[in-house]
């Protein structure tokens, strides 16, 4: 990584205000957040990075109450073990980049309910490979709102996804 605000394991990572002014669209190499393992994520303010939050090859992290605003990921979750829980965020992409607001793949499982996510550009929530349980969100953005592939299994109920630009699904 060339940039990251904080990077942690076993940890509270709670009440900052994580900014980078250097806005790198083209590079996946600039965090807010980097979580390790079974970290609680709270109350948090994290601006202009190329992602929010990223978690690979992860245990069991909780993401809540934080307001996200991201270039193109809010959240990015790979490869990852145990149960994560995305709860009660604001999450915004404030670029036309062609990425999703949170992104899931290859992980045990995730909770995400009660985030307020809206796009500029890209897609809503994309889970691969994951068993997921979604409810209570609301997503805005251009491109698809919900989508699952290869073996992503769960439930989603009561979310409110508004697709913008003629979008070609709201939930594929």
């Amino acid at each position: 990584y060339s940039c990251i605000g904080i990077g942690a394991s076993y940890a509270n990572i709670e009440n900052n205000n994580i900014s980078n002014t250097f806005e790198t669209v083209n590079s996946f190499s600039v965090y807010g957040i980097v979580s390790g393992d079974y970290n609680v994520i709270q109350n948090n303010t994290i601006n202009g990075f190329d992602i929010g939050i990223g978690l690979s090859d992860d245990w069991s992290n909780q993401i809540k109450d934080n307001d996200i605003n991201a270039l193109r990921y809010g959240v990015h979750i790979n490869n990852s073990h145990g149960s994560h829980i995305i709860e009660n965020n604001n999450i915004n992409k404030y670029t036309s980049a062609d990425n999703e607001l949170v992104y899931v793949v290859n992980t045990d499982s995730v909770v995400i309910q009660g985030n307020h996510c809206q796009a500029i550009g890209g897609d809503g929530f994309y889970f691969n490979n994951t068993s997921v349980l979604m409810n209570y969100n609301l997503i805005v953005s251009p491109g698809r709102g919900v989508e699952f592939t290869n073996q992503a299994e769960g439930s989603i109920i009561n979310n409110t996804i508004i697709t913008l630009d003629n979008a070609d699904y709201g939930i594929k």
